[in-house]
């Protein structure tokens, strides 16, 4: 069922990741036909396959793009290309990981459905939560 309310929680998903990767600064991404950074190297485009993705992504950081690439909302012509751009410019995807205006992550559940606790609000807001910057923090330490 599509509505015009249903819609808007995905056109509003799509504003933040595209307000994030505005903010690229080393590499070149495309993503859904409009190109984000600077240049410099490493260049990649992400096909977006179903409008869901930008959700999965505004909503869920890097967890949420790795989930939503397992479920086929998007592909990349070099993955290896775009998770280096992303590492490259962690700063400014780490926007991705804290809380967004519309779904703040202290309440721990309101987009899944879940009933919010202190444990899972805490757990949420901890700096603990996986960021970009620790996930390509690991598999930098393990090349060497």
């Amino acid at each position: 069922m599509t509505s015009a309310v249903l819609d808007r929680p995905e056109t509003l998903a799509e504003r933040l990741v595209r307000r994030q990767l505005s903010r690229l600064a080393h590499g070149e991404l495309t993503v859904g036909g409009d190109t984000f950074g600077r240049g410099g190297g490493l260049k990649a485009t992400v096909r977006v396959r179903d409008a869901r993705f930008y959700a999965e992504v505004a909503y869920g950081g890097s967890v949420g793009a790795g989930e939503a690439y397992m479920l086929g909302y998007w592909d990349a012509d070099d993955l290896t290309a775009v998770l280096r751009i992303l590492a490259a410019n962690r700063e400014a995807m780490d926007g991705l990981e804290a809380a967004s205006p519309s779904c703040p992550r202290r309440c721990a559940g309101c987009c899944t459905g879940r009933r919010a606790t202190r444990a899972t609000a805490r757990a949420a807001t901890s700096p603990r939560t996986t960021t970009w910057a620790t996930i390509f923090s690991r598999s930098s330490s393990t090349r060497r």
